[in-house]
């Protein structure tokens, strides 16, 4: 019989390279989304059977056919170069000329501290609670439902749906009045922000944000106005 070991499915693979590098569950989410698009663009053609030419028809296809963002983009790209240089052990080198996306990134909507704040009040448990932490800490809806929090002076876990805090979010944006389409997602871009403005170095923020390209956190610097430079003046 034969002692060799079966070949891992190119899921797992990808899985395996994502825990050995310590990457977070969202990158990994991610990567794996663009390495499947790639491979259903190209008729579920294994990637080893492919290369930079058939990268590259794909990042220009998303760019001229779907009318991705930038920023979208360079998701894809660096999905697939991991793709090739971790896992498959076959660096892409050159993959020619690319059209890039010209679709601007919108600017996302921030709160200021006051606004966050009133917002917060409006809401009863568990909710405020869990609003404080996607605002105090940047966590995702998701993130902090998952949570373990102190209840009654016990640990308990709440089992509560996500479109149910979200629901309630919606609810306290509109009884404050301040007049923006805020949501949850606003707190962690309003955290965000609001350590830059305090004089947060922005890898300190990209580091708690978890984001693995700077260019992502780069956008709240383009929130702040085209003047921020990231530090606070010793003159206040």
């Amino acid at each position: 019989m034969d002692g060799a070991q079966p070949q891992l499915r190119l899921r797992d693979q990808v899985r395996a390279v994502i825990c050995v590098n310590r990457y977070s569950v969202r990158i990994e989410k991610s990567y794996w989304y663009w390495i499947r698009f790639f491979i259903r663009f190209h008729q579920m053609k294994h990637p080893k059977d492919m290369g930079p030419r058939q990268v590259n028809e794909f990042l220009t296809w998303l760019a001229v056919r779907r009318n991705v963002a930038a920023a979208t983009q360079a998701q894809a790209l660096n999905a697939l170069v991991f793709l090739y240089s971790k896992v498959l052990d076959q660096p892409l080198g050159e993959i020619g000329s690319v059209i890039r996306s010209k679709k601007p990134k919108r600017l996302p909507v921030v709160l200021s501290h006051d606004e966050a704040m009133s917002i917060i009040g409006k809401l009863g448990s568990p909710y405020r609670l869990l609003a404080s932490l996607m605002y105090g800490s940047g966590l995702r809806v998701t993130e902090a439902c998952l949570l373990r929090v102190k209840d009654i002076g016990k640990m308990v876990r709440h089992h509560i749906h996500t479109s149910s805090v979200q629901k309630a979010v919606r609810t306290a944006v509109a009884e404050s009045g301040i007049g923006k389409s805020a949501g949850c997602h606003t707190f962690r871009h309003t955290f965000a922000t609001e350590l830059l403005k305090r004089g947060n170095d922005i890898r300190t923020v990209q580091d708690l944000l978890g984001h693995v390209d700077l260019r992502t956190t780069q956008i709240y610097t383009h929130v702040l106005g085209q003047g921020f430079a990231g530090v606070r003046s010793p003159l206040g």
